[in-house]
């Protein structure tokens, strides 16, 4: 068994009084401007879950995000979650089962001047890297380059 885990990326996360979270306006694919950047957008969320089975052992889990525009990387979240001495044995799932670890990432506003990505990433204490999805950003060069009409059937 092996850890893993998933990303969705969205445009806000709320919290509902009822216990439920809402995430809206999902990205299934692709976030797509339609200028050429910088581009300043309101809000980013990114709904994290790391999936650990039960008998892996460790006691802290680093989770981090990288903003890739072009050449330049940059880290713009990076929090490590301490389980050490967290959790009583009982409290925890048994054999065969996974411990879940959510945590909702917000960036508001949140900026790109160029086509690049987002990478979300975590690290157990062993130092192994676990790939927890990514979102490709895309924006023209120019506005030209948006503006231009698609061949169409004669």
């Amino acid at each position: 068994m092996q850890t893993y885990g998933h990303t969705i990326f969205c445009d806000d996360i709320r919290h509902e009084l009822n216990g439920k979270v809402t995430l809206v306006g999902c990205y299934s694919g692709d976030m797509e401007f339609p200028v050429p950047g910088p581009v300043l957008y309101p809000k980013l969320g990114a709904w994290v879950n790391i999936l650990i089975p039960i008998e892996i052992k460790f006691s802290k889990v680093r989770l981090f995000v990288e903003k890739l525009e072009g050449d330049v990387k940059n880290l713009i979240f990076d929090a490590s979650i301490d389980l050490d001495g967290q959790t009583k044995d009982n409290d925890l799932p048994q054999d065969g089962e996974f411990l879940s670890i959510i945590v909702p990432c917000m960036w508001s506003p949140f900026e790109m001047s160029e086509s690049g990505s987002l990478k979300v990433r975590a690290e157990l204490d062993d130092g192994e890297i676990i790939k927890l999805g990514s979102l490709k950003i895309k924006m023209p060069t120019t506005i030209e380059e948006n503006l231009s009409e698609p061949d169409l059937p004669s």
